[in-house]
């Protein structure tokens, strides 16, 4: 999937890609996704390290 991302873009002009990432960071910086970043932001340093939960743990209580 990564490929196919950086695939497609490659193809993009630059004012494009920039409209994309505007987008995906709007969408990223909602409210619905507070919960996500906070978790993540809690756990940063585990991380880093290693120590992560998997994905049904993280979700079970969302």
């Amino acid at each position: 999937m990564e490929a196919l991302k950086k695939q497609f873009a490659e193809k993009l002009d630059e004012k494009d890609r920039e409209l994309i990432e505007q987008f995906i960071s709007k969408v990223v910086e909602s409210k619905k996704y507070k919960k996500l970043r906070d978790e993540l932001n809690e756990r940063r340093e585990d991380i880093k390290k290693g120590d992560v939960i998997s994905f049904d743990e993280f979700f079970k209580d969302v």
